[in-house]
């Protein structure tokens, strides 16, 4: 009996246990802290759209070294294509676009600043043009438009009333700082020999090309290595004069010059018409059979056969026929037998 009560002390205790866990599972599945189905999936959902609000703010970090070299490769691009790095690029550039447009710059001025943020360099210019309101037109926005990084601050009209239209023009631009470190203000005036509105050189060179202050100090080191090595003669010693060699025969003087000659047209191509017979009445005008593979024809004098040959002369022996179509003289085409 003994065993028998202590087997059911256990059973009640485990009956009070899951009656215990049953009624927390109750307490927790209808308590408003944990809430209701929909409350819990809205939650989910909430927590969905969070989620890919911060993959999308996360998604241009991917890669991020790989992108952070491309882009400093492009600021250089940038920079290599859109600011030079020499002064004498900067009239290059300006002088080319004044020759496309038919633009004469008579003068150019270009002052350097300090350097400035980015390791750029401003440079102000100011510009004497000449032309006609079109090519000036043009040029303004050639520059506008150039890769160059050209900045107009002001354009103001000269004050002659005839001739080519005047145009001082105030500008800026930028070096980047592979330009000299202590470079000096620079003056390009247009040559006196060059006619306004005359446009490049004979070698098809700007007025303002090649103009580069910078020292260039390899060029001076090959003009000092030439060494002057002289001819051999002593210019304090006299010295007999030279023989001058007899001529063997008299100079030949101009030949007579050849005549050209034309050379003759070819001539034109024989007419396909065969005369074989007259075709007139006794008393009417003379007309003739003419014949061109199996198509026969009758014509008499002034008439045109087959849309492109006139008979011109009829005799008894012949007939005279002329292209038309061709221009070329008559033809005369014999009288065939049988």
């Amino acid at each position: 009996m003994p065993d028998l009560r202590q087997a059911r002390k256990k059973i009640k205790t485990a009956l009070g246990i899951m009656l215990g866990v049953d009624l927390v599972a109750a307490v927790i599945l209808f308590s408003p802290l944990v809430g209701s189905t929909d409350s819990r999936r809205q939650e989910l959902n909430q927590l969905w759209s969070e989620l890919r609000v911060k993959t999308r703010q996360v998604e241009p970090l991917k890669n991020l070294p790989q992108k952070v070299v491309l882009a400093n490769q492009q600021i250089t691009d940038f920079y290599k294509r859109r600011f030079p790095a020499q002064y004498s690029q900067i009239l290059t550039e300006f002088g080319k676009l004044a020759v496309a447009d038919g633009v004469t710059i008579e003068q150019a001025h270009y002052k350097p600043r300090e350097v400035g943020p980015a390791h750029l360099q401003p440079v102000e210019m100011e510009a004497d043009l000449a032309g006609n309101y079109v090519s000036l037109a043009r040029f303004i926005n050639a520059l506008e438009r150039d890769e160059t990084f050209f900045i107009i601050n002001s354009v103001t009209l000269g004050g002659e009333q005839q001739g080519p239209v005047k145009l001082q023009m105030k500008l800026e631009t930028y070096l980047t700082s592979l330009a000299s470190s202590n470079p000096a203000p620079v003056a390009v005036t247009r040559p006196a020999a060059q006619h306004r509105g005359a446009g490049p050189s004979k070698k098809g060179r700007s007025p303002v090309e090649n103009l580069d202050p910078t020292l260039q100090l390899q060029v001076l080191a090959t003009t000092e290595q030439i060494k002057y090595a002289g001819s051999g003669r002593n210019i304090f010693v006299s010295q007999p004069d030279p023989v001058i060699p007899q001529p063997g025969a008299p100079g030949q003087t101009d030949t007579t010059a050849k005549v050209y000659v034309p050379p003759q047209p070819p001539p034109p191509p024989p007419i396909p018409l065969k005369f074989f017979g007259f075709a007139n009445q006794p008393g009417e005008a003379r007309k003739i059979f003419l014949s061109k593979g199996e198509d026969v024809f009758i014509a008499g004098e002034g008439d045109i056969v087959d849309r492109r040959y006139k008979v011109v002369h009829i005799s008894p022996n012949s007939v005279e026929i002329q292209d038309v179509v061709s221009s070329g003289p008559p033809q005369h085409i014999p009288l065939t037998q049988g």
